[in-house]
């Protein structure tokens, strides 16, 4: 399985994390497998319905929702 290497900037406070990706399939399918990964060594879960995704820049198709089998929440702008 060849997976790509991904630049990405992550932020974390408490139990928030912002992870910023680029605007491609791929990212988000990886950043996700990640998190599910962890989710099973450590038993923690992210909360699905507080999780948000944004697309942002003026090279971004904003009404394209990737992985839409994810099941992701996107947004317009962040609560």
């Amino acid at each position: 399985m060849h997976t790509e290497n991904i630049t990405s900037k992550t932020e974390a406070f408490a139990d928030d994390v912002t992870l910023t990706l680029p605007y491609k399939e791929s990212s988000i399918r990886e950043a996700v497998a990640t998190i599910e990964r962890f989710s099973k060594i450590s038993g923690l879960r992210i909360n699905t319905s507080k999780t948000q995704v944004m697309a942002i820049g003026r090279q971004v198709n904003k009404t394209a929702r990737l992985a839409p089998d994810l099941g992701l929440n996107w947004v317009d702008e962040t609560r």
